[in-house]
């Protein structure tokens, strides 16, 4: 683990106050750096489908965000591309959509992106950044995030965010034989001073 303090840095939304932590500063972003490695997809089935999962409040509560990789599956199911959703309570609120119908078709790809949330004085807000790969080459940025209100969510704080729950509650949902590495690679936090904790894991979710 390692801890550095940034001079400046760049937040795709203004930030509020909000949660206490470490030296009485608070936690306002959180990236999760994650790879896939897919081996042999067959786009004809969108295969293989794969679920990622953010709790920012924890997992103990019923408030989640969520990446559908190679498919979309609300309102219903659709193929290809990639959604992002905010979810309460088993009813999704908000959702984007990107490269929708354009399944994963390349063998031996590798897949990066980075999930953040953001706190901000009006809620949370989760996407995808600096996403790589050979079919959809660039995904994510700043008209991938959907948002969560502070109303919705219930609470205020990302302190009870865990990098395990993500872990966890992540996976390959359909032709899991296509995949052959799934990870959390490094989690980042960001806090009211500009001090930014980067985690190392490699943690598997298969």
């Amino acid at each position: 683990m390692k801890s550095s303090c940034l001079a400046s840095w760049s937040f795709l939304f203004l930030i509020g106050v909000l949660t206490p932590c470490a030296h009485g500063q608070t936690v306002l972003r959180i990236e999760e750096d994650w790879e896939l490695q897919v081996t042999q997809p067959d786009s004809q089935i969108d295969a293989p489908q794969i679920a990622t999962m953010l709790f920012p409040g924890g997992e103990d509560d019923d408030v989640y965000f969520q990446l559908k990789i190679n498919h979309a599956s609300t309102p219903t199911f659709s193929a290809g591309g990639l959604q992002i959703i905010s979810t309460v309570d088993g009813t999704d609120l908000q959702q984007r959509r990107q490269h929708a119908g354009q399944a994963l078709s390349h063998g031996s790809e590798t897949v990066r992106w980075t999930q953040v949330v953001q706190l901000t004085a009006a809620g949370f807000y989760f996407g995808i950044v600096n996403g790589t790969g050979t079919t959809w080459e660039l995904f994510g940025g700043e008209e991938s995030f959907v948002y969560l209100s502070h109303v919705n969510a219930g609470f205020e704080s990302l302190e009870n965010y865990s990098w395990d729950d993500s872990v966890r509650n992540t996976g390959v949902t359909f032709a899991g034989n296509r995949v052959s590495n799934l990870k959390l690679k490094r989690v980042r936090t960001y806090d009211s001073a500009g001090n930014v904790t980067e985690t190392t894991l490699n943690a598997s979710a298969l």
